[in-house]
C-alpha cells in the first residue's frame, strides 16, 4: 500500500485507500536498452563514416547520410529515456469511492459515479488489454497493460465491474477484441 503522504489531497475525500496498481517499470529498462542502442547505433555510424573517409569509398553524401540516421537514433533513445523517465511515478490509486490516477506528479480524481462508459479491450493476439473510463466531469482516463502490468489490468476490470454495480443503470459497458 502507499504511505500515507504519498496520497494526493485530492484523494482524501474518497475514503479509505483499497489498492495502488504501480506503473510498469520495465518501460525504465526498454529506454534505457534503446538509448544504448542508439549510442551503439550512432559510434557505429561514426565509424563506418570515418572508414569511408580514410578509404574514400562512398560519396559524401552517403557518409551525411549514415552519420545523419546515427545521430538522428542517438537524440531518437535519449529522448524517448527522459520521456518515460519523467512519467515514472505514474500509478492507479484506488479508494473506497473513486480512484486517482497520478501521472508526472498531477493526479485526476475519478469517482464512481462520474464514470459514463467502460470501454474495455483484449488483444489475444498480442496480450495487451486496457480500460478506458469516459467521464462526464474530467477527461477520459485509459489504463492499458503497456504501460501497467497485466495482472493488474485485469484486477482493475474486476474493481470496475464491483464497484459499478451500484451504477448499473448509468454505466455502459463496451466491449472489443
Amino acid at each position: 500500500m502507499a504511505e500515507i503522504e504519498e496520497i494526493p489531497p485530492e484523494a482524501r475525500t474518497l475514503g479509505p485507500l483499497k489498492d495502488v496498481l504501480p506503473f510498469r517499470q520495465a518501460y525504465l529498462y526498454y529506454a534505457a536498452m534503446l538509448t544504448a542502442g542508439s549510442l551503439f547505433g550512432f559510434v557505429l555510424a561514426v565509424l563506418i563514416a570515418l572508414d569511408v573517409i580514410v578509404f574514400d569509398g562512398i560519396t559524401s553524401t552517403a557518409r551525411g547520410i549514415i552519420l545523419g540516421a546515427g545521430v538522428l537514433f542517438l537524440i531518437l533513445g535519449v529522448v524517448y529515456f527522459v520521456w518515460e523517465y519523467i512519467g515514472r511515478d505514474r500509478r492507479l490509486l484506488v479508494f473506497r469511492d473513486g480512484l486517482v490516477y497520478v501521472y508526472r506528479g498531477t493526479p485526476q480524481v475519478c469517482r464512481w459515479a462520474e464514470i459514463d462508459e467502460v470501454i474495455w479491450t483484449h488483444h489475444d493476439a498480442n496480450g495487451v488489454a486496457s480500460y478506458h473510463l469516459k467521464l462526464s466531469a474530467a477527461p477520459d482516463l485509459l489504463f492499458n497493460s503497456v504501460y501497467f502490468r497485466f495482472e493488474d489490468i485485469i484486477r482493475l476490470g474486476e474493481i470496475l465491474r464491483e464497484e459499478l454495480e451500484l451504477y448499473d443503470d448509468q454505466v455502459v459497458w463496451t466491449e472489443f477484441r
